[in-house]
Order: C-alpha cells, then sequence, then structure tokens
C-alpha cells in the first residue's frame, strides 16, 4: 500500500441517512421493509462501517448500489467496461487522426 494515499474512509451511516433522506425513507419504514427492529436502522446511520451484507440488503430495499457509491470515495479509481471500450475508441480514433494529419502533410 502506498504511503502517502488518504485512508480516510466515508462514514456508512452519514451514507445511509443521506440515501434515506433522498429516498425519504423513515427508519420505520425501511425497518419493515428488511423486517428488522428500527432500532437496528437507528444504530445502521450511526455507525462508521456497516458489513458488506448489511449494506447489500439496505441497497436492496431502497434501490440503491451502496458499493457503487462508495466507490466514488476511493482514492484508487477504477474503470467500467464502458468506460475501457470508449477510452480504446478514442485511442484509435487518435491514431486514426494522425495518420489524416500526415497525409495533409504530403
Amino acid at each position: 500500500m502506498a504511503a502517502n494515499r488518504e485512508l480516510n474512509m466515508p462514514h456508512n451511516g452519514h451514507l445511509l441517512a443521506k440515501v434515506m433522506a433522498e429516498k425519504r425513507f423513515t427508519h420505520a419504514q425501511l425497518a419493515r421493509a428488511l423486517n428488522t427492529p428500527q432500532m437496528t436502522i437507528k444504530r445502521f446511520t450511526e455507525k462508521q462501517s456497516i458489513k458488506s451484507n448489511d449494506l447489500w440488503n439496505l441497497g436492496v430495499a431502497m434501490d440503491v448500489n451502496f458499493f457503487i457509491l462508495l466507490s466514488q470515495y476511493h482514492p484508487v479509481k477504477s474503470s467500467t467496461e464502458k468506460e475501457i471500450a470508449l477510452q480504446q475508441q478514442v485511442y484509435d480514433l487518435q491514431k486514426e487522426v494522425t495518420i489524416y494529419k500526415d497525409l495533409l502533410k504530403k
């Protein structure tokens, strides 16, 4: 692991609370959707870290992918397959432009 990278993980509970507010979910509604006590949802919103299976279930209940949301905070950025394909297209087009420029010089 690189020593100079920031290791500040986002507060999962705050992220959950933000998503709940945006989606207009109350603690009671989410608790019913997950068949869990309302106090459990309240505790989740207070925790720095939430287990992945809990994040998964919370996300399914609210139709949100918390893993994508959290990845936006990660210091190491990853590319989706679509982004990789677009990057390849850009590279190919840049090569084409170079060829056309060379032809115009002749």
